[in-house]
């Protein structure tokens, strides 16, 4: 009752604190808290606990039983900014026996912790398995001993007929929290005092004995070392991104530290086999358990050459805090398709758009636009094969994103120089391995808005003329690689896909992945060439077409011209599907394409074939499909009904058999 309690507090006023763990009326909890502080009313609790334990030994018997307390489950944890120090006392006996009465003293670091951690509030201790019954055990009473010693008392309730069975097997007795003041110390805790733990340490042989046994001998020899703050990661979201389009990725987890440290993302240069980091500009936010980062595509900021420059991709993400501790991400985060991005004067990064340099023809070589023109070298022209390549990769980029590319009629040996002259060569390349490579330039300039921005005046892409560099030659896609030579088409596209501002990506089976395939011993199948597009080089080329018409020039010294896209009729691009097993069986055609109410897709076969029809959206649903049925030998024509479908790109799948042929579609 309300006037049993009041009377408690003045016969006993350490009881709120029982109070507190035994769910009693709040308010008189609270009452008692303001007129007893924390600290002080542990303090007082455990001195009761001494007192009425050292009541207990008198009347106790000497018994056989030794008793073990050991240290287990250290964690740190943190909660509104503050960090804690967490661990288990746990108990165990020689012998089977009933546990009546124990007492654990722990020394501490106080440079980690404080001193006197009770009366400074700095420590709780809650009850364990062993003495979980509130009606049967008291709550636990912790008390400081001196300023870097605190114990804990628990025992049973007076006349209790229920008493823990206590065996052999460790068993949690107590859980202990403590505030920690620098998590830069070590905890150092350790067991002291065994004699007075062993004093009151008390048993019974059975759960209801009033005849109290003290325990033979004690094992209290555990010690707890080991770093408190230990950062670790909890997760990480989104795991899907574009790099150098401002997506953030945010990580969440303990113990970052209050001070920025180093993020580090797989090299896209590599294949994602070393590691590189994020500038400062690219790290949003560092909070102890909060980071978020703006997915970059160009690394470092302070770079004095264009060969310096890297560019993050997927893979796992490496937290490295300012005092040293490091941690990766359990998932991997995903950069689908990666953006150009250049630096500004004020070390931050922007998009690099594309814009209207030179005057290109529209597809019926009439009318003209503003795009860019790209000079081929006499070396490149006096190569039929290499001409071809690179003419059919200009219409395949073309075709997939509407960038408003043409081969120039004209054929000039041009500088590798930022002039706004886009030019395709034969030459040595920046070191022995590399096939080729793309000097993208870009000038800086603001928006209207004063947001800093850049824009590509010319691309130079220069292919390998070196004697080990032995080129295969075939833009039709359709024939095997031969041993030891090296893929020319591949590589033109993967090149103009630099031109076109895409980077590196980690994916294997991308067109922007950083190394071409090549066998020195054995030809490569016709499906294992990198001549295909993915969805992501159509997402990530589309974006930056369509975002570069809207770009406002008007601050721009010497630019002024957006790029307009090039839309060409009826055209199709090879997308890659993991299903290209065999040969090509048949040439597919889209047409009309772009189409407005109806596309027809027109094959033939060369024997009898199963074959059905999926139509995808972009982001992967499925929007119409034809089951599969036999088709015979010779033309054959599907028709799709686009009648109630939204505007824009999508992918039809033709399944011939065990084989797919993708084909992009466009509906007005």
């Amino acid at each position: 009752s309300k006037h049993y309690i009041s009377a408690r507090f003045s016969e006993v006023n350490f009881e709120c604190v029982e109070m507190l763990y035994e769910t009693i009326d709040s308010s008189y909890v609270a009452e008692c808290l303001q007129v007893y502080p924390n600290g002080i009313l542990q303090n007082q609790k455990y001195n009761e606990f001494v007192s009425a334990s050292n009541q207990k030994v008198q009347g106790a018997s000497s018994g056989t039983a030794d008793i073990t307390y050991t240290i287990e489950n250290a964690a740190t944890t943190s909660s509104n900014g503050t960090s804690y120090f967490e661990y288990d006392i746990y108990v165990s006996s020689s012998t089977d026996v009933y546990f009546d009465n124990g007492l654990v003293r722990i020394q501490y670091n106080t440079d980690a912790f404080g001193q006197n951690v009770v009366g400074n509030n700095k420590v709780t201790a809650q009850r364990g398995t062993v003495t979980a019954s509130m009606g049967d055990y008291y709550a636990p009473s912790p008390g400081d001993i001196s300023t870097d010693v605190f114990a804990v008392g628990v025992g049973a309730e007076l006349n209790t007929y229920n008493r823990y069975h206590l065996t052999s097997t460790p068993t949690q007795l107590l859980h202990v929290k403590m505030e920690i003041s620098d998590c830069s110390e070590l905890p150092d805790l350790q067991f002291t005092d065994q004699s007075t733990m062993l004093t009151l340490s008390l048993y019974t042989n059975s759960p209801g004995s009033s005849n109290l046994i003290s325990f033979d001998n004690i094992t209290a020899t555990d010690t707890e070392n080991r770093d408190l703050c230990t950062m670790n990661i909890t997760g990480m979201a989104p795991l899907q991104v574009n790099g150098g389009t401002g997506d953030i990725v945010t990580i969440t987890g303990n113990f970052f530290g209050s001070t920025k440290g180093t993020i580090m993302m797989r090299n896209t240069d590599d294949g994602g086999a070393s590691w590189i980091p994020l500038d400062d500009y690219d790290i949003t936010q560092w909070t102890d358990n909060e980071i978020k980062i703006r997915v970059p595509s160009t690394l470092p900021i302070d770079a004095t050459n264009p060969n310096q420059l890297k560019t993050p991709g997927s893979g796992k993400i490496k937290v490295i805090t300012q005092s040293g501790s490091s941690a990766q991400t359990d998932s991997t985060l995903e950069v689908y398709y990666s953006w150009k991005n250049g630096f500004t004067l004020n070390f931050s990064k922007s998009k690099v758009f594309l814009a209207g340099i030179d005057s290109v023809y529209d597809e019926n070589s009439t009318n003209q636009q503003l795009g860019y023109s790209l000079i081929p070298n006499p070396n490149i022209v006096n190569n039929s094969n290499a001409l071809g390549c690179v003419r059919k990769a200009i219409d395949d980029w073309i075709c997939a994103t509407e960038i408003r590319w043409q081969l120039d009629d004209s054929s000039y040996a041009l500088p590798d120089v930022r002039d706004t002259n886009s030019s395709i060569r034969f030459g040595q390349t920046e070191a022995s391995h590399v096939l080729g490579e793309t000097s993208v330039w870009y000038l800086n300039c603001s928006d209207p808005n004063n947001n800093p921005m850049g824009y590509n005046p010319d691309i130079d892409i220069t292919l390998s003329n070196a004697p080990n560099h032995n080129w295969f030659y075939d833009s039709t896609g359709t024939q095997p690689q031969p041993a030891g030579k090296f893929d020319f088409y591949s590589v033109i596209l993967h090149e103009l896909g630099h031109g076109h501002l895409l980077m590196h990506v980690n994916q294997t089976d991308d067109l922007m992945y950083w190394e071409a395939k090549h066998s020195p011993n054995n030809s490569l199948p016709w499906n294992e060439r990198m001549t295909y597009f993915s969805l992501a080089n159509l997402d990530g080329g589309q974006a930056i077409v369509n975002e570069s018409q809207s770009v406002n020039f008007s601050f721009c010294n010497g630019q002024n011209h957006t790029m307009v896209p090039l839309q060409k009729q009826n055209c199709s691009v090879a997308l890659y599907t993991d299903k290209l097993k065999e040969p090509r069986e048949t040439d597919l055609t889209a047409y009309p394409n772009p189409f407005e109410r109806f596309a027809k897709l027109e094959f033939e076969l060369e024997r009898q074939a199963n074959v059905g029809l999926k139509l995808y959206s972009l982001d992967g649903r499925l929007v119409r499909s034809k089951p599969g049925q036999q088709y015979s030998s010779g033309k054959h024509r599907i028709e799709i009904n686009g009648n109630d479908l939204h505007s824009g790109l999508y992918i039809a799948i033709l399944a011939i058999g065990s084989n797919e042929y993708p084909v992009k579609l466009i509906k007005r």
